[in-house]
């Protein structure tokens, strides 16, 4: 339900960052290629460069805004800007 692009904080953990990549709808039963710049949303998020990476977590997660979710992932790739 949350639009596209918002940015929330894990009330748990102040250093994990929620970012909304796909909401609504528009493109259910499709398969949806996305291409995300950790390295830039981590820099704008929290004002810094990153040092060594812990994780990367891809989520498919609800509890934050007391709603449902259901995804499927397929073929996840991490590495370095074409």
């Amino acid at each position: 339900d949350l639009p596209e692009g918002t940015v929330l904080t894990n009330p748990n953990f102040k250093n994990l960052k929620i970012i909304v990549v796909e909401s609504g709808e528009k493109n259910l039963g499709k398969w949806v290629k996305e291409e995300i710049n950790v390295y830039a949303d981590f820099k704008k998020l929290f004002g810094y460069e990153p040092s060594n990476v812990g994780a990367i977590a891809i989520m498919t997660d609800s509890d934050n805004t007391v709603s449902t979710a259901q995804t499927q992932y397929n073929d996840i790739e991490v590495g370095y800007a074409k």
